[in-house]
């Protein structure tokens, strides 16, 4: 035999060698922690060897596996992870299974994506992708996924009514298609969806019509506690304080003895401050935000921590800290970055720090910006709590037009959010800027009624100490 040929025969049987090991660890591995076993870090390896194998339904199943272990871990990982699936399903020979699978990692890699650094373009692709398997074999379940995964594109793209709508529709297919245990897994995503948009109640209300209340009954455990935390969130924006603080508190205790934990919880321990009056320690809760945010490993917690961070300043009489904090994180809220629907919740926290160094003119530029933004992005929330910062500028300075309008938008959107929480703020703001004098009298003794009414007794008791 020629020289050539034989080292061609040595590799190729070398490489079939290898094959059958990859395979025979895979085999192994597979039979000590199966697919329906919890995953684990085991699972990367699984898929690992599968791959090397050629078997590469089962690797792409096993790459789907380990996301679910990795995706509070490392954002990094899970977004190879959810890639490295749909490549080892395009070599796979094609079956309803396997398309089924290629369909749930697109909608993964989709929702990643907010995470990465990866630009929307190819999200679309991969949109456009699944779309089109899911339609083809008429798979419900994966096409519910998939809308409410680009959803998290349209929050990206600063477009909060378009991410709920599409979540309303993934919601009704998923109830008339008889799928509807998915809502129960994307419980998080479709929190987020209400809230942004500003219907936190409506929010609640669609997970509860679809997949009943016992998410919301049953202890804290590994499939709700994120969503039981979003849910507390929620609850403080509608001004029932304290039942916030119960869920966000419980969350979070799940989270840390899992070694699952997330930086948005201690960024929503800070924001929750902010409503209650009671700022202690919330410097250390938000150097927890950015300390997770920082191993995870991904700009769009980043941002929401650094926010976190400078508010916890504010709050603590260190607005000066807080600037270039925030700062920072501006290119990661501008349009086309990761986090651009905190846009306008960052710039009120930066309005609040230019005006506690006395920048007013720099405050009212980054509160007019922030509800611009929030305008734009139709994110009635996060508008009405950016008109707050506007409202506690100097009554005397060139904004006092602006901050009367104002008035009027605030109150129109507490009726449409049932946001209680800022209602006590509104009444402040009327105190300076109404233009009946009655009114201002007595704005503040409705503003202490509506404070007590929320639970937020520090500032009650803030304010009844100014009175003195």
């Amino acid at each position: 035999m020629h020289p050539l040929l034989q080292d061609v025969a040595y590799r190729t049987q070398l490489e079939k060698q290898r094959t059958a090991t990859h395979a025979q660890l895979a085999a192994q591995l597979e039979l000590a922690h199966p697919l329906s076993a919890p995953p684990t870090a085991v699972a990367l390896a699984t898929a690992y060897h599968w791959s090397r194998a050629g078997e590469w339904a089962r690797a792409g199943a096993w790459n789907l596996h380990a996301v679910r272990w990795t995706g509070m871990r490392d954002a990094r990982t899970t977004d190879r992870q959810y890639h490295q699936a749909l490549q080892n399903l395009e070599r796979a020979p094609a079956s309803a299974e396997v398309d089924h699978l290629r369909v749930l990692a697109c909608a993964g890699a989709i929702r990643q994506a907010q995470f990465s650094d990866r630009p929307p373009d190819p999200v679309d692709a991969l949109y456009a992708q699944g779309r089109h398997i899911a339609d083809a074999r008429q798979d419900i379940a994966g096409l519910v996924e998939l809308m409410i995964s680009y959803c998290t594109m349209h929050m990206r793209r600063g477009d909060a009514r378009a991410a709920v709508n599409l979540a309303m529709e993934a919601v009704e297919r998923a109830i008339h298609g008889g799928v509807a245990e998915i809502i129960g897994r994307f419980r998080l995503l479709l929190l987020l969806c209400a809230s942004n948009a500003g219907y936190p109640r409506e929010g609640i209300h669609l997970i509860n019509r679809s997949g009943g209340e016992e998410w919301l009954q049953k202890p804290i455990g590994d499939d709700n506690y994120l969503s039981r935390g979003l849910y507390g969130y929620m609850l403080g924006w509608l001004g029932q304080l304290e039942a916030a603080r119960v869920q966000i508190d419980a969350a979070l205790v799940h989270a840390e003895q899992t070694g699952a934990t997330s930086s948005w919880m201690y960024a929503n321990q800070v924001e929750l401050a902010l409503l209650t009056g009671e700022h202690s320690g919330v410097l250390a809760r938000a150097q927890r935000a950015l300390q997770a945010a920082e191993s995870f490993g991904s700009p769009y917690f980043r941002a929401i921590a650094l926010r976190a961070l400078g508010l916890a300043h504010v709050l603590q009489g260190d607005p000066r800290a807080a600037l270039p904090l925030l700062q920072q994180a501006r290119p990661l809220v501008a349009a086309g970055g990761n986090a651009h629907q905190f846009e306008a919740s960052l710039l009120a926290t930066l309005a609040r720090a230019y005006a506690g160094v006395g920048e007013y003119q720099r405050a009212y530029d980054a509160a007019d910006a922030g509800i611009r933004s929030a305008q734009k992005s139709h994110s009635h929330v996060w508008e009405m709590f950016t008109w707050l910062p506007l409202f506690e500028l100097p009554p005397d300075g060139p904004w006092a037009g602006r901050a009367r309008e104002g008035l009027q938008r605030v109150e129109h959107l507490l009726q449409i959010t049932s946001a209680e929480a800022a209602r006590p703020w509104w009444w402040l703001a009327r105190e300076r800027w109404d233009a009946d004098a009655d009114i201002r009298r007595s704005a503040r003794r409705h503003a202490i009624d509506a404070f007590a009414a929320i639970g937020a007794g520090a500032h009650v008791r803030r304010l009844q100490a100014l009175a003195v």
